[in-house]
């Protein structure tokens, strides 16, 4: 049977056809696994959560999906290759033609360091340029943290009153120089119950959110600490005390960090975190003419 590109509308069908290929490296694939799993609950479904406006797509050999696809209408595509299939040259060349050929506007990738440039220069044909525009890594944390780090600070749950001061905090962390209106937005961050606010002496001085809760992994996100409050410690204490949360329940914990800043990769390998591999993001110049 011949290699093919295969379209999904359903998102039930397209997880079932690439969740068990996911898995193959769950840490890797967790944003993809974590979308998938709010789109199989159908609740609340606005904005980016409508699985309706999601573009999935699956390489197949055999009928067996050897490449997941994934992309949130706006953000960057994202997609998986099984270690287990030999010829990942020819899953990109399927991949970077079954893409074309739908004609969705692809902005950029999102992608393993390894793959990011192979498709770009495979989908190259359909576009005029391409450029890296970051390259992140990949941790995780299995083992148990050091009690010394854990001494600072105290650590609770986000609540309203902290709606002081959230959206300042997390607009930065965005680089957004402009304050979104979407109060509703910021209570729903603090009634899913999984951001985190560290206190000193009472005072709030960084916060954490846990970003996904899979089978066996925790990803870790929003870490912030205002500048005001930098280089006391705070970031690694946040980053450690929610790492335990996840270790208690048997998860290991995963984050990203960006390579451009030393200062978050010394904080995470300080705790104990672990560099998996390299992720870039491309983007992609569309050709008009």
């Amino acid at each position: 049977m011949a290699m093919v590109f295969e379209l999904y509308k359903d998102v039930k069908a397209f997880n079932d056809d690439v969740y068990d290929l996911l898995m193959e490296n769950e840490v890797v694939n967790m944003m993809i696994l974590g979308d998938l799993a709010v789109g199989l609950t159908a609740e609340n479904p606005i904005g980016w959560r409508d699985a309706s406006k999601w573009m999935m797509a699956a390489v197949k050999d055999s009928d067996c999906a050897v490449a997941a696809v994934f992309m949130i209408p706006g953000d960057n595509l994202q997609f998986y290759i099984s270690n287990r299939f030999g010829r990942q040259d020819l899953v990109l060349a399927h991949l970077a033609k079954g893409l074309a050929d739908t004609e969705v506007f692809i902005k950029g990738i999102y992608v393993k360091a390894d793959l990011g440039p192979a498709f770009a220069d495979a989908y190259v044909f359909y576009v005029n340029t391409w450029h890296k525009k970051k390259c992140e890594r990949l941790y995780t944390l299995s083992n148990c943290i050091s009690a010394d780090i854990l001494l600072q600070g105290h650590l609770r749950l986000a609540a309203e009153k902290d709606l002081a001061f959230i959206p300042y905090w997390r607009e930065d962390f965005l680089g957004n120089k402009n304050i979104s209106d979407d109060y509703e937005g910021y209570r729903g961050m603090i009634s899913a119950k999984n951001l985190y606010i560290l206190e000193d002496e009472g005072i709030p001085v960084s916060m954490g959110r846990i970003d996904q809760k899979l089978e066996n992994i925790c990803g870790l996100g929003l870490i912030y600490t205002p500048s005001y409050f930098r280089s006391k410690g705070y970031g690694t204490a946040i980053t450690a005390h929610i790492s335990k949360l996840c270790l208690d329940e048997g998860c290991t914990c995963a984050l990203i960090a960006d390579l451009a800043n030393p200062v978050s990769n010394s904080i995470y390998q300080k705790i104990g975190y672990k560099p998996v591999c390299d992720m870039i993001e491309i983007g992609f110049d569309i050709d008009k003419n």
